[in-house]
């Protein structure tokens, strides 16, 4: 399924696309549109080709309008539906457009339910996706993926405290 960028056709694309699923927002994450997590059934494991110099980056193909958030080890992570990017980013500036697409290895998609989170009683941001969270260390890490400060949801400690912890967002 391809999710237009434009304004307009964000939220029918995301009506779609959530229609489409059959999984809940706390299953395991979707396989992007032009990929399949490695390890699928009948899916030979592509070269491991992370790029590090991406990290931060927000990217999508000229052919496809699925777009991606590279993570900190340079993996391509498939953000599933316009939802989602709204969650985490502010707008849809920036959003670098590039032919090699494939050949950056992909990691599990972010979920259908990531957030940015964080506890009433602490300062620590978090990505919180497929059921884990990861602590964005700083503000210029923050400002580097170009996550919104607005879209910070917060929780109480417990909450927090009952997700699993994954490597820091660096």
């Amino acid at each position: 399924m391809t999710i237009t960028i434009s304004r307009i056709s964000r939220a029918a694309a995301g009506a779609a696309m959530f229609a489409a699923l059959v999984t809940i927002p706390t299953a395991p994450a979707q396989a992007a549109p032009e990929t399949a997590t490695a390890g699928a059934v009948g899916v030979e494991r592509a070269a491991v080709n992370p790029h590090k110099e991406l990290s931060g980056k927000r990217i999508k193909s000229p052919d496809n309008d699925a777009v991606y958030l590279v993570d900190p080890e340079g993996y391509r992570r498939w953000i599933p539906s316009p939802a989602v990017y709204d969650n985490l980013f502010a707008n849809w500036n920036g959003i670098e457009v590039r032919k090699d697409i494939p050949k950056i290895s992909a990691r599990d998609a972010l979920s259908l339910d990531a957030e940015l989170g964080k506890s009433t009683s602490g300062d620590r941001v978090y990505l919180i996706s497929n059921n884990v969270k990861r602590w964005i260390i700083n503000p210029d890490v923050f400002n580097k993926n170009h996550f919104a400060w607005k879209k910070i949801v917060s929780h109480t400690p417990g909450y927090i405290d009952s997700i699993p912890t994954g490597k820091n967002w660096k």
